[in-house]
């Protein structure tokens, strides 16, 4: 299956979707506004805009391919650290589960300011460490073992999960105020025996670098052996929590 796909059609549903709720919640888009969606991936947050002006950036084209479904949005590949997009230009930058894949996070954040125009807010959503997870903890510790490599390289999506860090990073950009959440939200898979292939089908989307040279085949029936799907199986689903900072910054 397409990379993109499987993390657009299952992870999406399953997470993606309800934490986008609490994304858009928090930014609370109005019609006439400008609004940036980095690290938009397959446009999952960004398809839900209504604004005056909606723009989706993603550094990966195999994602944008997917997102380009959506009519009616600007779609730009491009680099979360050096956007090239003029000052001010906006009302509010979106960024879920994006700004830990960042390789200067620093930089990501001062982009999201630098953007902003003046009265604007940035909305930045970071899962929490992986020891904070449930069921995803076993499954980055699986990973690890099988790449051989240590747990923090293979946990990438909980790699800054510490709140303070992340109210630090946007302090440190220029923001004038920062608000930090948490939220816990019920992830909920169908085909529980799917899980394991689809998510490793959505990694190597997510993370090409870390699985390219990794048979695919190999890999999945490794962490199918590993990981005990059985605890968290209620009825026709896999079921288990998942805990996010939410940072709103305002300019």
């Amino acid at each position: 299956m397409n990379p993109a796909l499987a993390y657009h059609e299952y992870l999406g549903p399953a997470i993606f979707v309800p934490s986008s709720r609490i994304t858009l919640a928090r930014a609370n888009i109005q019609p006439t506004e400008r609004v940036l969606d980095v690290a938009c991936g397959t446009g999952i947050v960004t398809s839900q805009i209504r604004a005056a002006r909606v723009v989706g950036l993603d550094i990966n084209p195999g994602m944008l391919e997917v997102a380009k479904r959506t009519p009616g949005i600007e779609w730009k590949q491009g680099s979360g650290v050096a956007m090239e997009l003029p000052d001010a230009s906006f009302d509010a930058v979106l960024c879920q589960q994006g700004l830990q894949f960042f390789p200067d996070r620093a930089a990501g954040a001062r982009e999201f300011r630098r953007v902003l125009a003046r009265g604007g807010r940035a909305v930045i959503s970071c899962w929490q460490s992986y020891e904070h997870q449930t069921f995803f903890a076993e499954v980055v510790q699986a990973q690890a073992r099988h790449l051989g490599v240590t747990v923090e390289q293979a946990g990438i999506p909980f790699s800054f999960g510490d709140a303070a860090a992340l109210r630090g990073v946007m302090v440190d950009a220029g923001f004038a105020k920062v608000d930090l959440e948490t939220h816990t939200i019920d992830a909920r898979f169908p085909h529980p025996e799917r899980f394991i292939r689809m998510t490793v089908s959505a990694a190597i989307a997510v993370m090409p670098e870390r699985f390219g040279s990794v048979d695919p085949e190999t890999f999945i029936a490794a962490i199918t052996q590993d990981v005990p799907l059985s605890r968290y199986v209620v009825g026709e689903y896999l079921e288990f929590q998942m805990t996010t900072n939410v940072a709103i910054a305002f300019a």
